[in-house]
């Protein structure tokens, strides 16, 4: 993502940091389309970005941070969005030509059908991720929760099934179940 804050400015890392000084407040945007701003810290999630949400979990279901997070994770089709979402320059220069035509915070029925957000998507080459799917992601982040998706596991005769792992963020000792 691209972030501004009142000494810093560029584009978050590899693994989304960004530079900012105690106290400021960073603003996020994607070519021009801005996501909103927010109180900087280490970890920020679109539900930190709508004043409305401020960070509660509970409220996720506010229709700008579902919008908002259903861009993010319909931005690249080719990336798995449960590992990380990748943001190219060539991402960056199709939501260029969007910037001020996105409008985050309508009805998530209204967004889909959006004749602009439609465009980008064709754009883009994706399909937008339904809200219900863009609430599961949010709601696993921001709890500090990673799936993986389709890990093998080998079974007695030499097979394998697949199976969704979910596990912490961070590194340490936890409960196998």
């Amino acid at each position: 993502l691209d972030y501004e804050t009142q000494s810093q400015y560029g584009r978050t890392g590899t693994d989304g940091a960004f530079l900012y000084q105690e106290g400021e407040t960073v603003t996020f945007s994607i070519g021009g389309i801005v996501l909103g701003s927010a109180p900087a810290e280490k970890k920020l999630t679109p539900a930190d970005l709508s004043i409305e949400v401020a960070g509660d979990v509970n409220k996720i279901v506010n229709r700008k941070v579902t919008n908002m997070t259903r861009l993010l994770m319909s931005l690249n089709p080719l990336s798995d969005y449960e590992e990380k979402i990748v943001i190219t320059d060539e991402i960056r220069d199709i939501c260029n030509q969007f910037r001020k035509k996105i409008y985050l915070n309508q009805p998530e029925n209204s967004f889909s059908k959006d004749p602009m957000v439609c465009q980008l998507m064709e754009a883009l080459g994706s399909k937008l991720v339904s809200p219900a799917v863009a609430r599961n992601y949010l709601r696993r982040a921001m709890n500090g929760i990673v799936k993986k998706t389709n890990i093998k596991i080998p079974t007695r005769d030499g097979g394998y099934v697949l199976a969704d792992i979910f596990m912490p963020e961070k590194g340490g000792k936890y409960p196998v179940i």
